[in-house]
């Protein structure tokens, strides 16, 4: 038999002290695995945000690369609102100029006749200035050009204009019914729409206004770079007007440069000629806006950056043009 005359007994209080010992082992584990945890959240946390950053609206471009400094968004939109990268002066009419041009019809069309409201918009990020009624009444077609087949201008990295399109109408969109605007698009996904169709589309839908959205595109010079938006021939006023105004709001965000707006279309030794499809055969207000050129890479980087403040400064355009045109 073993002998347990020799084993010392504990005494309860010594039990006491020994459980006490073990529970805070416990707990002081407990804790070092809650912060280890808290620590390889926060680094994974950090890996994400640095993979996939988000693009926050004080982005700047200096040089080739992007910063967030207030003083340097302050100075290169005062720049950009001076002249181009040329340096010659940009084309800008103030609001007061642009609106008191008298409303002309389009092609058979009258639009953008805007009727008095009192229900203020709800959404949180729209200004109650803004009453329901005048934009509820308003549809605007929206165009992604190019599509399917026709993938429209590339640019180094081998990205499609027509993707790009498509990505910034979705986001206009959003941000059109914002204002409670009706919103029709000639495609809304990746496929292949003839120029006269997505016109019908517009003139069967009775919009108000066609906006056909593209990007630029100049392999043979590099530096050339900007926005601009191109309307019918006869030189409309309230085309010109409205496409104005869209590239003025364009601007506070920040472009590399305000190209105006231009008439006909870009002929084969780039300059005027012929009307755009999608300018002639609508019945109602309509401009091709180009969003910086893909052969750009400043361009490029900007509407990487910037594409839903782009979006957002569209749409408060709009608005402000049908508040000021009631």
């Amino acid at each position: 038999m073993t002998d347990n005359r020799n084993k010392k007994r504990l005494l309860p209080s010594e039990k006491r002290r020994r459980r006490r010992i073990v529970m805070l082992n416990r707990t002081l584990f407990g804790i070092v695995c809650l912060l280890l945890l808290a620590f390889i959240t926060y680094t994974i946390h950090l890996v994400l945000g640095f993979i996939f950053p988000d693009k926050p609206a004080e982005y700047v471009i200096s040089g080739n690369e992007v910063t967030t400094e207030a003083s340097q968004a302050d100075s290169a939109n005062t720049a950009a609102s001076g002249s181009n990268t040329n340096g010659t002066s940009l084309h800008q009419d103030t609001e007061t100029d642009v609106f008191n041009d008298e409303p002309a019809a389009h092609a058979s069309g009258e639009a953008m006749n805007n009727s008095n409201g009192t229900t203020a918009a709800s959404t949180d990020d729209i200004s109650l200035d803004y009453p329901y009624s005048l934009y509820h009444s308003k549809t605007i077609c929206l165009d992604a050009g190019h599509g399917g087949s026709d993938t429209g201008a590339h640019d180094s990295k081998g990205s499609n204009e027509s993707d790009q399109n498509l990505t910034m109408v979705l986001t206009l969109k959003e941000e059109l019914e914002k204002y409670h605007f009706n919103v029709v698009l000639t495609r809304s996904t990746d496929e292949f729409v003839s120029l006269q169709e997505r016109c019908s589309i517009a003139n069967n839908a009775s919009a108000d206004l066609l906006i056909s959205i593209h990007r630029n595109s100049f392999p043979q010079d590099s530096t050339i770079c900007g926005v601009e938006a191109w309307v019918c021939s006869t030189k409309p006023a309230k085309d010109t007007a409205i496409a104005q105004k869209i590239i003025n709001s364009l601007e506070k965000v920040y472009i590399t440069g305000n190209r105006g707006v231009r008439y006909g279309a870009r002929d084969i030794d780039d300059g005027e000629g012929e009307d755009y499809i999608i300018n002639k055969a609508s019945n109602m207000p309509s401009l091709l806006l180009e969003m910086g050129y893909m052969s750009n890479s400043e361009d490029n980087l900007l509407f990487d950056v910037y594409m839903k403040e782009y979006c957002q400064a569209i749409a408060r355009g709009l608005a402000d043009y049908c508040l000021n045109n009631k």
